[in-house]
């Protein structure tokens, strides 16, 4: 090899690691280490806009509400996170309906595979397992989760994305773990809204978004660790 390849080669290298190091994402969500998003503001902004959306969200410390809005705006993280361990509280009530979505790719839309939140006087939270809170929204059913939750609380929540495997908590307890090469996420897959959404096929790197339905929603206390 020329001196002028070997040259080339080690340049390239260098700003590859570089560019590595200088990645804001990277250095403000190191490997294995909790960061608490107390600013909410801080970590997302608007879906498909570069702010903060006042608008439609309500910060009080580390709590974030969601507000009456004739067109809502979700909130989306400003980083995209592959392996990781999202923790959160959360409250719905009055009917309400939110969840937190991930592995959103938002060149594709608002989609994502989504941790639902509802009330559980909801009549679709009874009538549809795929639906309740902790589900794989329209996907995967969790274990019965009636007896774990209730309306006017608050609840806490815990989603782990590793290499092989996802799992979904409620309140201290698992209920729901899958892995997207498992039969039984096929067949849920293939039955529900998402079945023509290839994103939905194969685990990918993405970003995570609160939903906002126009209800009352909030959010408190999240905080991530990225895994590797």
């Amino acid at each position: 090899m020329s001196g002028l390849k070997i040259f080339l080669l080690f340049t390239g290298l260098l700003n590859f690691g570089s560019a590595f190091a200088a990645n804001p994402c990277h250095d403000r969500y190191p490997f294995q280490t909790w960061v608490e998003m107390t600013d909410v503001s801080e970590h997302f902004r608007g879906f498909r806009r570069q702010d903060f959306p006042r608008d439609s969200w309500n910060l009080q410390g580390s709590q974030v509400n969601t507000l009456n809005a004739e067109n809502p705006t979700q909130l989306l993280s400003i980083c995209e996170f592959e392996y990781f361990v999202l923790s959160f509280e959360w409250y719905v009530t009055g009917h309400g309906n939110g969840g937190i979505k991930y592995q959103v790719q938002e060149k594709l839309g608002a989609v994502g595979l989504e941790y639902q939140m509802v009330d559980p006087a909801s009549g679709e939270s009874i009538q549809t397992p795929v639906h309740v809170s902790g589900a794989l929204y329209d996907i995967l059913a969790p274990i019965f989760t009636q007896w774990s939750y209730s309306s006017g609380h608050w609840n806490s929540g815990v989603i782990i994305v590793r290499q092989d495997r996802v799992e979904h908590w409620l309140n201290g307890k698992l209920i729901l773990s899958y892995d997207f090469d498992s039969p039984e996420y096929a067949a849920g897959l293939d039955k529900s809204k998402f079945a023509t959404k290839p994103q939905f096929r194969t685990q990918s790197s993405g970003r995570i978004l609160l939903q906002h339905h126009g209800e009352r929603v909030s959010y408190r206390n999240l905080k991530i660790k990225r895994l590797k």
